[in-house]
């Protein structure tokens, strides 16, 4: 698609926001100016769907609010240290297709691989969020794990840093991730509508050589064009929902959306999650 082909009614909508008027029409901004092309003809998702939500802690923040909503909801839950491409295409084909991790992959993490074929089994329709592309390497065979042993504390982690290496990942790397896990859905769920997003939750860490800053800025680009690049592939009923780019517009011109329900610096406002939802229900689930 170009600009051409866009059904564009006012030239503004191609400028990025400009002038303090934009910040009293928050809703039309996201409208036009962050969704746009990303929606649908009509919405994919039926209203009783059961929706598999897959990811870490922001796609723990989009279930509650869809069940709020009163909508069927399937969470299969990725801890925020590993919520990469690669560890959610691998935790997919083990629970859809019975694939074995590969050697070494889960080290001494035990997830509750049950919770998440049961949580596919069920769902109707799948909203993916990957939230980071740092991964861990073992230093003697360069293989990639899931976690270093006891990677949830400092401890762990110093100890970890004697065997083992963070380092980013390429775009085409996620990319191949990202495809094999539509391509495994889709064996089992040929027709189910498959929304993927990007988490707008910073890294809780990078052992890099990067500074957290920089290397955060740096994973979630990576990860946003692997994405761009899968839906530029105009595969059928796969859809991008813009979140990250919604919260990152909110947070520079409407005051602090992180902290703000006694959570640390980390975690978005329940109201800024909501109002984001809203919209992907106005878009996604037909009425």
């Amino acid at each position: 698609m170009t600009v051409a082909q866009r059904q564009v009614s006012d030239l503004n909508d191609l400028i990025y926001p400009r002038g303090h008027d934009a910040l009293g029409v928050r809703e039309m901004v996201f409208r036009k100016r962050a969704i746009g092309p990303y929606a649908p003809p009509e919405p994919p998702i039926p209203p009783t769907a059961v929706i598999g939500c897959i990811g870490s802690c922001f796609a723990q923040e989009i279930t509650r609010h869809l069940a709020a909503q009163g909508r069927a909801v399937a969470p299969v839950w990725l801890s925020e240290r590993w919520n990469t491409t690669f560890a959610l295409r691998h935790f997919v084909e083990s629970a859809l297709d019975g694939t074995p991790f590969p050697d070494g992959f889960l080290g001494e993490v035990k997830p509750d691989t049950g919770e998440f074929t049961t949580g596919l089994a069920a769902a109707e329709a799948f909203i993916l969020t990957f939230g980071l592309s740092v991964c861990w390497y073992e230093n003697a065979t360069g293989r990639m794990v899931l976690d270093v042993a006891g990677g949830h504390g400092n401890a762990g982690i110093i100890r970890g840093l004697r065997t083992h290496a963070m380092r980013q990942t390429t775009v085409a790397e996620n990319v191949a991730q990202i495809q094999a896990t539509l391509a495994c859905i889709r064996r089992h769920k040929p027709n189910a509508p498959i929304v993927m997003t990007l988490s707008p939750i910073p890294l809780l860490l990078a052992a890099t050589l990067t500074p957290v800053l920089p290397t955060n800025a740096i994973s979630k680009a990576t990860l946003r064009v692997a994405l761009h690049e899968v839906w530029a592939a105009a595969m059928e009923n796969v859809y991008y929902w813009p979140s990250y780019e919604m919260v990152d517009w909110t947070s520079l011109h409407h005051g602090p959306v992180w902290g703000q329900d006694g959570e640390d610096l980390r975690h978005l406002s329940s109201g800024t999650v909501g109002e984001i939802m809203t919209l992907f229900s106005d878009y996604y689930i037909a009425p």
